[in-house]
């Protein structure tokens, strides 16, 4: 009897650590409230963009925490104000498309489903738009440099975020 039980506890156990330890993929869909800094950029705002991508979520420690790489493709650009002799204000709108490789330590709070996260990326600028009172031109990456952004971008990521689970799938609320 001490063999079955030991056996039906060792059968359970190895069932709810590969559960536990199983990786999940997912999707990401939001968006980017950037800015650009450099020479001459004193004056400038936010400029909305769009984000979306894929990630895996690998657990370190079930349920507490796990490492997430992501390739997303992502806007980031700005927007200025300019006044402009004879002219008056003149707004531009510049957005840049990059792609986007982070890779984020996810700790998980237990009793809540909510978590942090932070992590580094790296970015490469794939093209972009300029918008000067409403008319837009196409920017390539060649041009892009030309104009002196640079096509290699990196940086640190850092946000909370908020987990519900509906039945199979999970629906996240991240501020990054």
């Amino acid at each position: 009897m001490k063999k079955l039980a030991f056996i039906i506890i060792a059968i359970a156990m190895i069932g709810f650590t590969g559960q536990s330890f199983a990786q999940s993929i997912g999707g990401k869909l939001g968006l980017n409230f950037a800015n650009i800094s450099g020479d001459n950029t004193d004056n400038n705002e936010m400029n909305m963009g769009f984000a979306a991508g894929v990630f895996i979520n690998i657990p370190i420690v079930p349920s507490l925490v796990s490492l997430q790489p992501e390739i997303l493709y992502s806007q980031k650009g700005a927007k200025i104000d300019a006044e402009i002799p004879y002219l008056g204000t003149v707004t531009t709108k510049i957005w840049t498309n990059y792609i986007e490789i982070p890779i984020m330590a996810k700790v998980t709070i237990p009793v809540v489903p909510i978590y942090a996260m932070v992590g580094p990326y790296i970015g490469y600028a794939l093209n972009g738009k300029v918008d000067i009172d409403g008319t837009s031109t196409s920017v390539s990456g060649s041009e892009l440099e030309d104009g002196g952004t640079k096509r290699f971008d990196y940086g640190l990521n850092f946000g909370l975020g908020y987990e519900k689970g509906f039945g199979p799938i999970n629906v996240f609320i991240d501020a990054l």
